[in-house]
């Protein structure tokens, strides 16, 4: 029994003492990425806010800094924060707020076409991963027109992400992103209006345009911040 024991314990320590056996095959990738989002209470309001996914911004200057800040000055910022001084990576964040009767989300991002890259267009799939069927949204509130802002509301077909909602935005952006005559206008302007038409115009039956300071829904209002877009709200 002792002899028997003695050996079967030099036998494990043994064991331990080589070395670790290799896998048969390497692991493949596994590709994708984290779904993005995050929940939060605000009053009586649950909040979840959902990611479209990044876009880099390039060159930062003088989008970031101009009028107030060097170029210099604005690369040196960005490698104080340990970022790349040539691009800055830019989270395209959505909130959908839940006011206990209606589901309302404010913004929709990209969406499937790849205007400032391929990092984009993860709505849907964040949506889904926080346990939002984007046919259960009531309404969608537009800050502005801009594509990274707009645009998610059709997808690479041209169809409804939000099937049943009804839209709401300014009228002077809604007016402005959709006039034909802009189509005239230089780079980025004519893409980012021709792009603007093809989403909302066939839509324009579904939208409210929103007056200077217009409920959205009970507890949600839209401020007048004009400046970024003539038509910008908060």
């Amino acid at each position: 029994m002792k002899t028997t024991r003695r050996a079967t314990l030099a036998a494990g320590f043994g064991a331990a003492l080589l070395p670790p056996r290799l896998a048969a095959a390497a692991a493949p990738p596994r590709g994708g990425q984290v779904a993005g989002w995050y929940r939060f209470r605000l009053g009586a309001f649950e909040c979840t806010v959902v990611s479209d996914g990044t876009i880099n911004l390039a060159p930062p200057h003088p989008t970031f800094g101009g009028g107030v800040a060097t170029e210099a000055e604005v690369r040196a910022a960005l490698r104080r924060a340990f970022l790349p001084e040539d691009r800055l990576p830019t989270a395209i964040n959505c909130l959908v707020v839940n006011t206990g009767a209606q589901l309302i989300l404010l913004d929709a991002g990209v969406g499937a076409q790849p205007v400032f890259g391929p990092g984009t267009g993860r709505l849907v799939e964040s949506l889904k991963a926080a346990g939002i069927d984007p046919a259960e949204v009531d309404v969608v509130a537009f800050t502005h027109a801009h594509p990274d802002h707009a645009w998610g509301i059709a997808d690479a077909t041209g169809a409804s992400v939000f099937p049943n909602a009804r839209y709401a935005m300014s009228s002077t952006d809604f007016d402005t992103w959709t006039n034909e005559a802009l189509l005239s206008q230089a780079e980025p302007i004519r893409s980012f209006v021709q792009g603007t038409r093809a989403v909302l115009l066939p839509r324009r039956d579904r939208f409210t345009m929103m007056a200077v300071n217009a409920e959205v829904a009970p507890g949600i209002r839209a401020v007048p911040t004009p400046g970024h877009t003539p038509g910008h709200v908060g």
